[in-house]
């Protein structure tokens, strides 16, 4: 993670593993810095500019493919798009 004059930001870069998306920056409502949103496996991770882990959630499946960001149902605040496949640890 770089800031505006392209000097590497303190704390980062954060280890995700082990198949993380690309990640995403978003604003959320009530916050004042960006958050960076990635997904990794079966859970996604929203994190502080700071790098602190600000939330996470595990998914109903593995993350497969590019997370997204946009306000889908008109409410004035953004959600995020995470495809899933059904997740499959531990089969043989």
């Amino acid at each position: 993670m770089i800031n505006g004059a392209g000097r590497s930001l303190p704390y980062w870069p954060r280890n995700i593993d082990p198949y993380p998306t690309s990640p995403i920056v978003m604003h959320v409502a009530g916050t004042t810095d960006p958050i960076i949103v990635v997904a990794s496996m079966n859970a996604i991770y929203a994190f502080k500019a700071d790098a602190s882990l600000w939330r996470a959630k595990v998914l109903p499946g593995d993350a497969g493919g590019s997370i997204a960001t946009g306000d889908l149902d008109g409410d004035g605040r953004d959600e995020i798009v995470v495809p899933t496949s059904p997740t499959n640890h531990g089969a043989r």
